[in-house]
This record gives structure tokens, sequence and C-alpha cells, in this order.
């Protein structure tokens, strides 16, 4: 996974390694973009409970994680330049400036990738910073992405940041992620197993209330694609 460094010590991209990784960090996202995601994670000791986080992957999220904001297009805009390869950097403009999107690209590529859900830990955000601010993490050694619910009222968190930082920066109890599910964005259950520990795991031994949020077509051990 690489050794994660600080933003001081991140070489900054130049425009043309900007919109290729642009580019490929779109294409990994539109695995999920305007689908729900299912997190299923718990402690490594024998007998932890297993726990559930649901987060809506929006079109519109895809913008600040990558470090930029709007300006002469708009979020969604910038989502489908992105993934189509047609972005002109003079669209939009650096949240931050140009190390800390360099250094979101490098972390995002690692971070959507849940064929291998074994390398990821979540858990709360329990270590947080003036600067960022989040309900949940999900990571590993050289990456984070943070979700949380931006605005009142919304049914479900968002991803709101990627770090090239460890997880442990921000979370000081991270969990092993056991599997993953995703649904459409009105679908009724999590239908489609996009990411599960090798072992598999039987869904009679999930809490009640992560079941009923499983479809019955799911087989009774989920495993691996």
């Amino acid at each position: 996974m690489g050794t994660p460094i600080r933003l001081s010590q991140q070489k900054a991209k130049s425009d043309s390694k900007l919109l290729r990784d642009l580019h490929y960090a779109a294409m990994e996202y539109n695995k999920y973009a305007n689908h729900k995601i299912l997190y299923i994670y718990r402690a490594r000791q024998s007998g932890a409970i297993y726990k559930d986080y649901e987060v809506y992957f929006g079109k519109e999220n895809f913008i600040h994680l990558v470090g930029f904001k709007k300006g002469k297009i708009g979020a969604n805009d910038f989502y489908d330049k992105c993934l189509l390869g047609t972005l002109k950097l003079h669209e939009v403009q650096f949240k931050e400036n140009r190390k800390a999107a360099s250094a979101k690209l490098d972390a995002i590529q690692n971070l959507l990738d849940y064929r291998h859900c074994k390398i990821y830990k979540m858990n709360e955000a329990d270590i947080i910073t003036q600067k960022n601010k989040f309900e949940v993490g999900l990571g590993n050694n050289a990456g984070i992405m943070g979700f949380d619910k931006r605005i009142a009222g919304a049914s479900l968190p968002i991803p709101v940041t990627v770090m090239k930082r460890p997880i442990t920066d921000y979370v000081s109890n991270p969990e092993n992620v056991v599997a993953i599910f995703m649904k459409e964005k009105n679908g009724d259950f999590y239908d489609t197993v996009i990411g599960c520990v090798s072992s598999g795991i039987l869904k009679a031994d999930l809490p009640k209330s992560i079941q009923a949020k499983i479809s019955e077509k799911v087989p009774s051990k989920i495993l691996k694609i």
C-alpha cells in the first residue's frame, strides 16, 4: 500500500498527471456512484458483534474527495468530465492547493477497491481535529475516507474527505471490515456483494437488524465475489 507521508513531503503532480489520476479515480468511484453502500465490520476477537454502517456515494461528492471545488463548472459536471477524461483544470479550483489534491488522488485510488475488503478497517472517528471532522473513518495504513452527514436531516452519511494518512490518526480502535454490499439509490434491500473476507460469513450470524437490510436473494453464506 505504500508508506503514508505528510503533506509537506508530498510531490505536487503536474497538470497532465492530475488529469490522468482524476480520470482513474472517477472510473473507480463510478463503481459506486449514485448507489448506497453497506459496510459490515467487527473487532478481531472471537464472538465479536457485527456492526454495520450505510453511506450514499453521490456524484456530487467526488469533487471534494479529490481536493477541488467549483469553478466554471459544478460538482456533477466535474465528475462527468473526469470520468470522460475531458476536464480542463482551468474549469475548477483547488480546494486547498496542488499538493493537497495530489495527496488525495494518491490515497483515493487505494480506498475504492472493495474486492479486497480485508485490507480495510473502520470505526467512529474519535481523534478529530478542527480541520478534519467526520463521523466514521474507513481505511488502512496508507489512507482514510471520512463519512458524515453534512446536511441536517440527510438520510445517510456521505463521503466527505480523503486523506493520505493512516486510519489510526483519526480512529483509535479500528475494526475489521468483513463484507460490503451495494444497492440502487432507491432499492429496498442490499442485493450485490462487492466485497467479503475469503472465509465468508453466514447471514444467520449477523444481527437481525443487519439481516433485514440484505436481500433474500443473497445466499445464506456470503462469499467473496
